[in-house]
């Protein structure tokens, strides 16, 4: 039991201090920056729930959740906050109420178009981590962002914002490099193909992945049907260290989880700054440790990047944010008007990529981009000669040596070194959708793909999804089955069906005309 002793200015003008004891409280542990206190005492105090309230003299913010059953001198913290912050026994705490004139003055200024510099961003980046900023401040401080952008010098203050307030990966064995995907991209698993051909090459990569936020499978959705992805930061650096490599999720290592929390606010005001993304992504890679990154910016319709010029844009900030970080980066501009792979949903994708890494069976689109990625990095550590990547990192999986790095890894991270593709769930109700004439297929469209695959139930349903049976340049006729719908369920199986066959068009066929302009009828 810890005391606290709670101040609150009363109406006179004066200090009101009452002394809680605190209770560790397991129950909070899933919301660790909230505390719980007596009902009562929130009304007597005018205490909101959700409000922001300051902890000194650990200088964090934690939001109030109140109870009428919680003892009225009594505070509850979680054990993940009191071990992380060190709050021990006999530790007198001061709760007040959140003051933030500086971080409101920083706003301001950034709101008159002035440039923030160095120690100013890096004192926001430290509130945020602190749960010190608002939500709402969080909100208009990056709206700012996006309607302003930012200089190149704040950018790296950005990143290296991010990287002050993060735990960093101490990784024995060098080099280090990774990859990273902008995303938006159906059926791009290629992650669970690269990690082992990568690892068995030799190089380190320790890959932070996530979960999907608009798109029918994350990497984690998918890898995590092969083996565990949530572990610690201590667990992830061994199974690195021993294997060379490892599939995590981002949500559980803590690493630039900074980012993380301003990236919860962007998805609910559904904003993007370009440069606070690039900065997060390359802030992230060197917590992780990595001395190079390969950027993959998936281009054209239904992509986050939609054309080639916007591409060149974002790979250039990105090369040039590398350079003041003294961090090797590349980045590529792939296809992003179609899925990537055959098979979209977890999984399915999941499925996808243990086939390639056992047979080399499975989508041959999705492993030829694999192989191309991985050897760019082969090529940049000189593993081979330069034009030779792709055929030293397809030697590496037809040999069985990516397989088998697989599956160490896999085993590192308490998973089956044993799995195989049937062990994989599947969907117990399925539909085909097909062609209702003859015809030539001129594009498949991700965007409606993935829509559809949502519809289905994914990713919260794993075995849901779109298997393609057919690719650009197909011919078909009148009957063919053009995709699958897979679902747990009947009725998430019968809405996707409905959708599929409306006017909603995944599927573009051949056309000798694709628009008409009309002129007026009558001169």
């Amino acid at each position: 039991m810890n005391l606290i002793i709670f101040k609150i200015d009363n109406e006179s003008g004066g200090i009101k201090v009452i002394k809680l004891t605190v209770r560790i409280d397991n129950i909070l542990d899933s919301d660790p920056e909230y505390m719980l206190i007596n009902s009562a005492l929130a009304h007597k105090y005018d205490i909101l729930p959700g409000q922001l309230i300051e902890i000194s003299p650990f200088n964090i913010g934690l939001k109030v959740y109140t109870s009428d059953k919680y003892p009225e001198n009594t505070v509850g913290i979680s054990g993940k906050l009191a071990k992380e912050h060190g709050i021990q026994k006999g530790n007198e705490i001061v709760l007040k109420e959140l003051t933030s004139e500086n971080l409101i003055h920083l706003i301001h200024k950034k709101m008159k178009g002035e440039v923030l510099q160095e120690e100013e961003i890096d004192a926001i980046f430290e509130s945020i981590d602190k749960n010190l900023m608002h939500p709402t401040q969080i909100a208009v401080l990056m709206s700012l962002f996006q309607v302003q952008g930012l200089t190149l010098e704040e950018t790296t203050s950005v990143a290296k914002a991010i990287i002050n307030n993060s735990q960093i990966l101490n990784i024995k064995k060098k080099p280090v490099v990774d990859k990273h995907s902008i995303g938006g991209i159906a059926g791009n698993r290629i992650t669970p193909i690269m990690v082992p051909i990568l690892a068995a090459s030799g190089l380190t990569i320790p890959k932070v992945s996530t979960r999907a936020i608009t798109s029918p499978a994350g990497t984690i959705d998918a890898v995590e049907l092969l083996m565990p992805c949530e572990l610690t930061l201590e667990e992830m650096t061994e199974v690195v260290d021993t294997t060379g490599g490892c599939i995590v999720s981002g949500e559980t290592v803590g690493l630039a989880d900074v980012s993380d929390k301003i990236i919860a606010v962007l998805e609910k005001v559904k904003i993007d700054p370009k440069e606070f993304m690039v900065a997060s992504i390359i802030a992230k890679k060197i917590a992780a440790g990595s001395e190079y990154v390969l950027i993959d910016l998936p281009t054209g319709k239904g992509a986050k990047v939609v054309h080639r010029e916007n591409a060149q844009q974002v790979g250039s900030l990105f090369i040039s944010l590398a350079y003041a970080l003294k961090i090797k980066l590349d980045c590529i501009i792939s296809p992003g008007d179609r899925p990537i792979g055959s098979m979209i949903g977890p999984a399915l994708e999941a499925k996808d990529a243990l086939q390639i890494l056992t047979d080399q069976g499975g989508s041959a689109d999705l492993m030829r981009k694999a192989l191309s990625l991985s050897g760019i990095i082969l090529e940049a550590h000189n593993l081979c000669p330069r034009g030779y990547g792709f055929e030293y990192a397809e030697d590496i999986l037809r040999s069985g040596k990516a397989l088998q790095k697989f599956k160490e890894i896999v085993i590192a991270q308490g998973g089956d070194g044993n799995i195989k593709v049937n062990d994989i769930p599947q969907a117990p109700y399925i539909d085909t959708i097909e062609a209702k004439s003859d015809g030539v297929v001129y594009a498949i469209d991700s965007a409606p793909i993935s829509t559809i695959a949502r519809q289905a139930g994914a990713p919260s349903d794993k075995t849901a999804g779109v298997v393609l049976k057919v690719k650009r340049g197909d011919r078909f006729k009148k009957g063919d089955v053009l995709f699958e719908i897979h679902s747990s369920t009947e009725s998430k199986l019968t809405s996707a069906v409905k959708l599929a066959t409306s006017d909603f068009e995944p599927i573009d066929m051949e056309k000798m005309i694709l628009d008409i302009i009309r002129g007026p009828k009558e001169l």
